[in-house]
């Protein structure tokens, strides 16, 4: 992933978001496309990416936390079909099981869920975990952005995931827009978050086509 003319951005960005967790390793490949975003972005924003400290047992979780709130619904029910096939019970059986999920307190109940809600619980769990900051004695940023570099990312890639299925706006002009978004980063490193808040936020940012 050095390069970016030889990357598949899209590709890789679905490997974070909407990860096949049926594979085996799939964890690894989102974690390395976690890493490539990270220092894409520091280059972005003039910031050297070799000052990026990963937590990378810190990530990892991040990822697996997310993984399960937005597609363990989704993965529970590719399996309850592979193993009701095998013994052929499907039909009225499946659709119990999928009926008697949707009672149960999850955050996510659904198998296809709704790309802010992906957004939100990705968020959640990486400023949850917290796992990448800058080195402060070698950045080359403003002080004063070391400790939100790591919530600019985070915001800065769910916005990309969102804006492949539509347009995203933050702000009705560009001082709305840098006002509304310095605040969402203090929420996200300052606050106790939670899903249904953060789910709010990207609703109302995000218009799908």
């Amino acid at each position: 992933m050095q390069h970016r003319g030889l990357v598949d951005i899209d590709e890789v960005l679905m490997q974070i978001f909407e990860p096949k967790t049926n594979q085996n390793g799939w964890e690894i490949y989102a974690a390395e496309a976690f890493v490539y975003f990270a220092c894409d972005y520091a280059k972005k924003t003039g910031e050297d990416p070799c000052t990026i400290c990963f937590n990378f047992i810190g990530v990892l979780e991040a990822l697996k936390r997310f993984a399960r709130d937005a597609w363990g619904v989704k993965r529970f029910f590719n399996r309850m079909e592979i193993d009701l096939n095998s013994i052929d019970k499907t039909g009225e059986i499946f659709k119990k099981v999928r009926n008697e999920v949707c009672e149960l307190g999850l955050r996510i109940n659904s198998d296809n869920p709704r790309k802010t809600r992906i957004a939100a619980a990705f968020a959640l769990w990486m400023a949850t975990f917290r796992p990448l900051h800058i080195i402060p004695k070698d950045s080359q940023i403003e002080k004063k952005e070391w400790a939100f570099f790591p919530f600019a990312f985070i915001f800065s890639l769910t916005i990309m995931y969102l804006s492949r299925f539509g347009n995203v706006n933050c702000g009705v002009d560009e001082k709305d827009t840098k006002i509304r978004i310095n605040h969402i980063l203090h929420d996200l490193h300052c606050r106790v978050l939670s899903l249904s808040p953060l789910e709010l936020l990207y609703a109302g940012i995000f218009r799908p086509s």
